[in-house]
């Protein structure tokens, strides 16, 4: 199965990076500029996870995640956020808890699969504690103490 990740971000050349670094490591990557294109792709489905950059014209990535989560069909999609340093350091720590991730720009081909590896690695995580809270039997029996 395909990772389909969906990179928004108002640099051509940011997503065009992005694309040559995910592709090459099997993912599948959709590219979009425009914020509220990128809304309605994550909404249409068939997104894994969603790197976000936080300073686009018209609607920033606060905007853009805070609408996402609004949407059941969205809300569950897990985001990585990509933005400069500086503006990572002001960004609200409340803010940050709710992400599965950031990238601060400029990033290495490493950095940006590190933290895509490890937000899927969380997500699959999350998907088990849900089947567990939800009363699901375990797939292997609790250790008796």
């Amino acid at each position: 199965m395909t990772i389909t990740v969906l990179a928004i971000d108002d640099t051509r050349s940011v997503l065009d990076v992005i694309r040559l670094f995910l592709e090459d490591r099997g993912f599948s990557v959709r590219a979009e500029t425009n914020p509220r294109k990128g809304i309605e792709i994550a909404m249409a489905g068939g997104i894994d996870l969603i790197l976000l950059d936080i300073i686009m014209p018209d609607m920033d990535g606060y905007q853009v995640w805070d609408l996402l989560k609004a949407d059941d069909r969205s809300k569950e999609i897990p985001v990585v956020m990509l933005t400069a340093q500086a503006i990572l350091m002001h960004t609200p720590k409340d803010f940050l808890f709710g992400l599965y991730g950031y990238v601060a720009k400029p990033f290495s081909r490493d950095q940006l699969l590190a933290v895509v590896s490890n937000a899927m690695r969380l997500t699959k995580q999350d998907s088990w504690e849900r089947l567990l809270a939800a009363g699901k039997k375990r797939r292997y029996p609790t250790p008796k103490t």
